[in-house]
């Protein structure tokens, strides 16, 4: 989120000053659950523009809305990680310490099963693997949440 809020305040050639003071402030919006008033700020600011790659920014941000992937608040509250490092710790670990080492070669649709395996184990979701190996890939739509 910061990323693409600061990909933005320099496509406005925002002086740095005031750049990071509406960083904060959105960014604020969003960590407390305003989500609503987090997406005002980026329109009002962003609203002018003919700017492709600004345009690309700002709608980053509404399209994540719109899908409901901006619930920063609910993540925090559940003791999850926000940031990226956590995934790109974990995408290192799961793929490259497991599939990648001195003598270790993997077709690429074998590499992608076995990260798919992977994936479910580290999951917990297991069980919805197997379920869906005897019953079809409409078991995962039966008894899971997607």
């Amino acid at each position: 989120m910061v990323e693409h809020l600061n990909t933005i305040t320099k496509l406005l050639k925002l002086k740095k000053k005031y750049a990071d003071k509406w960083v904060r402030k959105v960014k604020k919006q969003f960590l407390e659950g305003n989500t609503d008033k987090g997406i005002k700020l980026i329109r009002e600011t962003t609203a002018w523009t003919r700017n492709k790659e600004l345009k690309r920014e700002r709608n980053y941000f509404f399209y994540h809305y719109k899908n409901g992937n901006l619930n920063y608040l609910k993540i925090k509250n559940e003791n999850l990680p926000i940031g990226s490092g956590a995934m790109e710790s974990a995408v290192r670990r799961v793929i490259n310490q497991r599939l990648k080492g001195c003598g270790i070669f993997w077709k690429l649709e074998n590499a992608n099963a076995m990260i798919m395996l992977r994936s479910f184990y580290k999951s917990e979701r297991w069980d919805m693997l197997m379920n869906m190996g005897v019953k079809g890939g409409t078991a995962m739509i039966k008894g899971y949440p997607q």
